[in-house]
């Protein structure tokens, strides 16, 4: 009889507790959610409403060997390198072109063989400029950097552009192999903003 009672009594102290952790947990989880949730859908919006969508794939790191054999490796995303074009003012020809670096590998300098910026026209290809073949240095390491690389003349009306590149590179600064790596190229559309 006591080792029922005590039996009874221990699932009656266990179910009280549980219920208790999971009611507290449950309502501090719901605010703090509720919070999170508000922020992180107002960031998207703004960064929607500013921000132009691309139709293109920016350049990855072409994986070496050493990366592919790292289980720790598998699951990081990629270094990438984006185009960014922004136009000077709405009613002017000139853009500025940048190269977006982003990656886990700081970086310290990029470099292409060729780049040019082409309408999106498959048909009636028409090239807006080229932009000199250089090493474009970032002058410190970084995980995310926005190179200034050329500016180009596009008309006005002419809201997305395509980019044909070769050679792209990227310095690394990583202490256990720093070096070029080479990149793929950028492909698609991308927004004059």
């Amino acid at each position: 009889m006591k080792k029922k009672f005590l039996l009874l009594c221990l699932m009656f102290i266990l179910a009280m507790s549980m219920s208790v952790n999971v009611y507290a947990e449950t309502t501090f989880y719901k605010a703090v959610d509720n919070i999170e949730i508000i922020a992180y859908e107002q960031s998207i919006l703004n960064e929607m409403a500013s921000t132009p969508t691309p139709d293109g794939i920016a350049a990855t790191e072409l994986e070496s060997e050493q990366k592919k054999s790292d289980p720790k490796q598998r699951n990081v995303l990629p270094n990438t390198l984006t185009p960014l074009f922004i136009r000077q003012a709405d009613d002017s020809t000139v853009v500025q072109v940048y190269l977006t670096y982003a990656g886990t590998t700081p970086a310290s300098a990029v470099k292409f063989n060729e780049m040019t910026i082409q309408s999106t026209s498959l048909l009636f290809q028409q090239t807006y400029g080229s932009l000199t073949a250089k090493v474009y240095d970032f002058q410190m390491s970084y995980l995310f950097y926005n190179q200034p690389i050329g500016v180009v003349d596009i008309p006005v009306g002419v809201k997305k552009v395509r980019v044909q590149d070769s050679g792209m590179m990227v310095y690394y600064m990583d202490p256990t192999n720093p070096g070029w790596n080479s990149f793929t190229n950028i492909m698609g559309e991308w927004p004059i903003q």
